[in-house]
């Protein structure tokens, strides 16, 4: 929905129409995704191989229903947290999914032999040093300002722009787009040499096996991709016209930047450059480690590394900041 609303004029009108479009575009996005659901699971127990074949009707029918209501329940659990709690609505939910399957991962890979325990254990650690690096860096700018600005601005007058700007968004963009020929090809049961060179080149966990030209080009395109999903999602969470019209709207101004087109050029530039480092800490911290661990050890592949890593920390750090200005809202209120 964010990346269509980038496209399409009146569904950012409705995002930026005040709380009352904030909130029918949540509104929007759920709805959305109860009728995704419900066609998803009416696919799955009629296409999802020999767990269903045996069953009632209405054991289909009741499947279909739980799930289709569970999306219900939890979009709208999420947006209460988002309005009453802590801002970070389904990550907490991805972030609880991951911790929960950290001892079942450790125990899978201390069932490897000595060397390649070591050598994802390894990989593990320089990862997750990266991501706690990038998800705590960020970009300080010095403002003037008359008037406070909560939400850009900390208590010393800077605006502080992380480098963990687009979060996780980018990988899950892409992890979908990549696994479209896949699910096309199981639905439909195609099976030929062109489909399978066009799964073959565009999913990461099969270029291990034959390393040619349509894996240079899977990895050239999936490198290009990232980038884009990088820049779109550095946007949506960083709009910079927005913020020049709010500085504008507040008296506000940068040291030695005028307010207006100079301000917004200024700040597109430092985004760009937010985006390049952005960029280099998803492959490094996600990207890379997975493919090597697939390149040495035959295609392994491991829930505890790369997105989960990145998801863990990312999720992690925003909470704790969030939860620091919570309670620091809390204690000058009421004098704690």
């Amino acid at each position: 929905m964010n990346l269509l609303a980038m496209s399409f004029p009146k569904l950012d009108d409705i995002r930026n129409n005040g709380e009352s479009g904030r909130l029918l575009f949540k509104k929007i996005n759920l709805i959305i995704a109860i009728i995704l659901t419900f066609i998803t699971s009416i696919l799955f127990v009629t296409k999802g191989g020999d767990f269903y074949k045996a069953d009632k009707s209405i054991i289909k029918a009741l499947s279909v229903l739980q799930w289709t209501l569970s999306t219900f329940i939890i979009g709208k659990l999420c947006n209460i947290n988002d309005e009453k709690g802590v801002s970070q609505g389904a990550s907490l939910l991805i972030f609880v999914n991951i911790l929960n399957n950290v001892p079942k991962e450790f125990k899978r890979i201390l069932s490897f032999n000595r060397k390649t325990s070591i050598w994802v254990f390894l990989i593990m650690f320089i990862s997750i040093l990266i991501a706690i690096y990038f998800s705590y860096s960020y970009v300080k700018i010095k403002v003037i300002e008359t008037k406070k600005i909560k939400t850009y601005f900390n208590d010393d007058t800077f605006m502080i722009i992380p480098f963990s700007i687009t979060s996780v968004m980018p990988l899950i963009y892409i992890n979908v787009f990549t696994s479209i020929p896949l699910y096309i090809k199981e639905f439909f049961k195609i099976d030929n040499k062109i489909m399978d060179n066009i799964v073959r080149m565009v999913m990461p966990s099969l270029w291990y096996k034959n390393f040619d030209y349509l894996t240079i080009i899977g990895i050239l395109l999936y490198v290009s991709f990232l980038f884009i999903f990088c820049a779109y999602s550095a946007m949506l969470s960083f709009p910079t016209g927005q913020i020049t019209n709010s500085f504008k709207k507040s008296n506000t101004m940068m040291d030695g930047i005028r307010s207006g087109s100079e301000m917004k050029t200024y700040l597109d530039e430092v985004l760009k450059r937010v985006v390049a480092i952005s960029f280099l800490m998803i492959l490094f911290v996600s990207v890379i480690p997975s493919f090597i661990v697939s390149i040495a050890f035959d295609g392994l592949t491991l829930g505890l590394l790369g997105t989960s890593i990145l998801i863990l920390v990312n999720i992690y750090s925003n909470l704790s900041l969030e939860l620091k200005a919570m309670f620091r809202h809390l204690s000058k209120k009421y004098r704690v």
